[in-house]
């Protein structure tokens, strides 16, 4: 269930990317470094995307891990994993590696959605982003 303190549709543009700004092991993680965030649904202090309008919207999601680790990463809406990705650095002659995932999702005002980990993601390259999907009459 949704928990927010969005009660009503708010029409807009919506769209958010955002970054780590050094390496977390943290199985909530926090993308703090937000260069965009039209319509401020995401909250880089806690790193959540709260839907304020119902609609088809797309996330992606890029974890890099280094130093001979591995990492599970996954999208959470309303904490149900509804994607996710693996990382592995662990190898012979691998040093550092990443991987992305990629979810289009149907949500609802109040949906909550971030990323959550089992390993560590390094910072700077690895990055949550998500939008929401318009259609257009041309």
């Amino acid at each position: 269930m949704p928990t927010s303190t969005v009660t009503s549709e708010t029409p807009g543009n919506y769209a958010f990317y955002a970054q780590l700004t050094s390496s977390t092991s943290r199985h909530d993680v926090i993308f703090s470094n937000v260069t965009t965030n039209e319509g401020s649904a995401y909250d880089g202090s806690t790193g959540i995307f709260t839907c304020k309008y119902s609609g088809s919207y797309a996330f992606s999601w890029t974890i890099a891990t280094s130093s001979q680790r591995h990492t599970d990463a996954y999208l959470l809406v309303n904490e149900v994993a509804i994607g996710s990705s693996y990382t592995d650095s662990r190898g012979s002659s691998v040093t550092a590696d990443s991987s992305t995932g990629f979810v289009v999702y149907n949500l609802k005002i109040g949906d909550k959605v971030r990323v959550t980990i089992n390993g560590t993601a390094d910072g700077t390259y690895s990055t949550f982003s998500g939008w929401r999907l318009q259609y257009s009459k041309l």
